[in-house]
């Protein structure tokens, strides 16, 4: 090409030449992916405008061998072969994605040279082949904690030569790139306030702080709060219930995706029905279905209560949508991990709610839920309202800035060293304080006996 005269782009990294092309008219592109317990999604990016030309995503397929990040280092641990299933699942998922992409902005897959991923910590692991054993024990200690960069080639992703394929760092064994990706989109080490991010999810992260430092804790959540292990829990697609309200009357009154007839709850819908049970007086601070109510919506099927949402003329395929007695409990043990995380993290660096300038909600499912309901529910410490701001898929913004800016990646790694981690699972007040945010919304800890009396009833209707 050169001897020809003809005129060629030359695309560098550093000091490394990528590529060598004749045709100079076709852009650079790069990739940035959030790779989710649940979802993954796939960004890309005009590296030379940066803009975002296309975005596809899908469920992680790797969710066959477990709806949350416990059950697949199992998997992984007790199968010969578990890990690098799980790796080929996740990078033959994204290396599809990435196709889908390109697909849909014409773009070859030969142009994409870069590719930014996160993803919390086993699922970083998982996707770079690295053991996972230690992360399933305390003190779950990482492989790696540093950013890494390897070529693409080494991942068997199909994409431009000599590409890379670059991860944020994690924190710990719970706090992952992806909570790097979110606080990097938000710059709370910025903030002259004290701000607290919550990045919802199956591991809940949340991280408090501002210029003075940033302190984080990871809250093993589940993923109740996405609507898996509920009895009519769905992903969020056509026919789920996505937000719903209760009058007075336990009449319900609901919206679906796509306004489709519903066929089950989405994660925003499950917060929105069991923080509305409450307020309209189904269930107590408990958690317990009211049988006495007298409402044709509760009803008692093989000993279990249960409240119907739509009825089987309203559904798709007949059925009653319900939620059940231990749905109930599903959300009552999500919501106390996060709210514990929570209060523990902000008595660690001396702050109480009433410092609290903002709470951002990150991640898709912070985007959708409704903050009263949340707050309703006691997911989160009471502030105002108007202080609770919905930030996005934060985490995948942040893989977007770091795919474009060099400086911030590197902002990332000393942030990354700064964190104060939180390990829960070393503070023994941590069950005292799990088992009162079981109450809804919650309780003072003088109400410690109480409580355990009422959870005690619970668990016997579980």
């Amino acid at each position: 090409m050169l001897r020809s005269c003809e005129q060629v782009r030359i695309v560098t990294r550093g000091d490394e030449v990528l590529d060598i092309v004749a045709n100079s008219h076709e852009g650079l592109y790069g990739v940035a992916v959030d790779i989710g317990t649940t979802t993954v999604v796939a960004y890309l990016i005009d590296l030379v405008k940066g803009d975002c030309v296309a975005v596809h995503s899908r469920m992680n397929p790797q969710i066959a061998h477990g709806d949350d990040v416990i059950s697949r280092m199992t998997f992984a641990l007790k199968n010969n072969e578990g890990a690098r299933i799980l790796q080929s699942q996740i990078t033959n998922c994204i290396d599809e994605l990435i196709g889908e992409c390109c697909a849909s902005a014409s773009v070859r897959k030969e142009r994409v040279f870069d590719i930014v991923v996160v993803g919390n910590t086993a699922m970083h692991h998982l996707f770079f082949g690295l053991d996972t054993s230690n992360l399933g024990r305390s003190p779950f200690i990482p492989v790696v904690a540093d950013d890494i960069e390897v070529k693409s080639a080494e991942l068997g992703l199909a994409i431009g030569n000599e590409a890379y394929v670059y991860s944020l760092p994690n924190v710990a064994g719970f706090v992952g790139a992806d909570h790097i990706g979110v606080l990097l989109a938000c710059r709370l080490w910025e903030s002259e306030k004290t701000q607290m991010v919550i990045d919802i999810g199956t591991n809940g992260e949340i991280s408090v702080g501002g210029t003075k430092g940033v302190a984080s804790v990871s809250c093993a959540a589940g993923p109740a709060l996405e609507g898996a292990n509920i009895r009519f829990g769905m992903r969020a697609t056509t026919g789920a219930i996505d937000h719903l309200s209760i009058d007075d009357d336990y009449e319900v009154s609901y919206t679906t995706i796509n306004n489709g007839k519903p066929r089950g709850l989405c994660g925003s819908a499950v917060v929105d029905a069991t923080s509305e049970m409450f307020r309209v007086g189904i269930i107590g601070s408990n958690g317990k279905i009211r049988k006495e109510t007298g409402s044709r919506r509760v009803r008692v099927i093989n000993g279990e209560a249960q409240f119907v949402l739509a009825n089987g003329e309203e559904s798709v395929n007949g059925e009653a949508v319900i939620i059940t007695q231990k749905d109930i409990g599903e959300v009552q043990c999500a919501k106390a991990a996060m709210y514990a995380g929570a209060t523990i993290l902000m008595e660690e660096i001396g702050v109480n709610q009433d410092d609290l300038d903002a709470i951002l909600l990150a991640g898709a499912f912070g985007n959708y839920i409704s903050p009263k309901s949340a707050m309703g529910l006691g997911i989160f410490p009471e502030v105002p309202l108007s202080k609770v701001k919905q930030i996005g898929n934060a985490a995948g913004s942040g893989a977007k800035i770091a795919l474009l800016n060099e400086n911030a990646r590197e902002e990332a790694r000393q942030l990354a060293r700064r964190i104060k981690f939180v390990e829960l699972a070393a503070r023994p007040e941590f069950q005292d304080r799990f088992v009162n945010a079981l109450y809804i919304p919650h309780r003072d800890t003088t109400l410690f006996p109480t409580i355990m009396s009422e959870v005690a009833d619970i668990n016997r209707d579980r």
